[in-house]
């Protein structure tokens, strides 16, 4: 550090000596920075000062962050964001069980709650077959008709099957293409099945709820068994 001359070394060595001493300093005019306008540095006299002086100088002048807070706000941002965490999580599960619950109570077209199974034997009236006709009649948590699914078995005589096949009479028989199903025939065991799914809507003109149904078609000569999930 160096002074112009030895009296302003004598002031800046007091100054610094009641300053670290941490006397007072009242007889000194101290400007804080903020205010300085002009600081002009001239070279002359040098004199040393020693490197913990310049520390406790340091330490006492500069001011220091408040570690002490800035923790303590960041632990408090920790529990604050923990909290916020818990409290969705909680919402979340919450929400899943609320909606679970609500829509497991609402009637589905994909449930089905219950079964008529229903079988009858007959002869055909245009074809020389006997006839396994199984419909099962499937229906919702209301009771309500959803679909039917329907099996029709022709069973013939051999000679009767090759002019069944051989004359093309089948294409009758099976399932047009704005119906969702299919067919199969066996030229062993002689027989042509034909499957037909059917979902209920409002051109179904026959019977939709339950008891009505079982009702209607055993009236029909169908033997009926109940299927209760």
């Amino acid at each position: 550090m160096q002074c112009r001359n030895q009296k302003e070394e004598e002031i800046i060595k007091e100054y610094i000596f009641k300053v670290t001493n941490q006397e007072a300093i009242d007889d000194f005019e101290v400007i804080p920075l903020d205010k300085v306008e002009k600081i002009e540095i001239i070279a002359s006299n040098k004199f040393e000062v020693k490197p913990e002086v310049i520390a406790s100088l340091v330490e006492m002048t500069l001011p220091k962050k408040d570690v002490s807070k800035e923790e303590k706000s960041s632990k408090q941002k920790k529990r604050k964001s923990k909290k916020g965490l818990v409290f969705l999580l909680l919402a979340v599960i919450l929400i899943g069980i609320g909606g679970y619950y609500y829509f497991s109570t609402l009637p589905s077209k994909n449930m089905v709650a219950k079964q008529i199974i229903c079988e009858k034997e007959y002869s055909h009236n245009d074809l020389k077959a006997t006839v396994f006709e199984t419909n099962t009649y499937n229906f919702n948590n209301q009771d309500i008709l959803e679909k039917v699914d329907t099996t029709m078995i022709y069973q013939f005589e051999e000679s009767d099957y090759q002019e069944f096949i051989m004359k093309g009479t089948y294409y009758k028989y099976m399932p047009d293409s704005n119906t969702e199903g299919g067919w199969d025939k066996d030229d062993t065991s002689y027989t042509f099945k034909v499957m037909i799914k059917e979902e209920i809507d409002a051109s179904y003109n026959k019977p939709t709820a339950y008891e009505e149904v079982l009702s209607y078609y055993k009236k029909e000569g169908y033997t009926c068994k109940e299927d209760i999930k």
